[in-house]
């Protein structure tokens, strides 16, 4: 699953121009999350599944990319809950 957040990390990376600040900063802090312990691991990961639920509810059609990688970043968040 790492693989997958680098694979992310590195699109956003690259491509900074294309993405908003709050994907920056989302797809950072869950690279973070991913280095914790198993127990503080799940516990900060459906904290940020909160935060990409509610900024999902709210972000601007229009950002299409950013759309794009919320949802991959839930995927993420949701394998590493099974």
């Amino acid at each position: 699953m790492g693989n997958k957040i680098e694979e992310i990390s590195d699109k956003v990376y690259y491509n900074m121009k294309k993405y908003s600040q709050l994907i920056i900063d989302l797809v950072e802090d869950i690279e973070d999350i991913m280095e914790f312990d198993e127990l503080n691991k799940i516990e900060q990961l459906g904290a940020k599944s909160y935060e990409i639920s509610g900024i999902l509810e709210i972000i601007n059609p229009k950002l299409q990319d950013d759309i794009k990688i919320l949802n991959e970043l839930l995927e993420i968040i949701k394998q590493q809950d099974k």
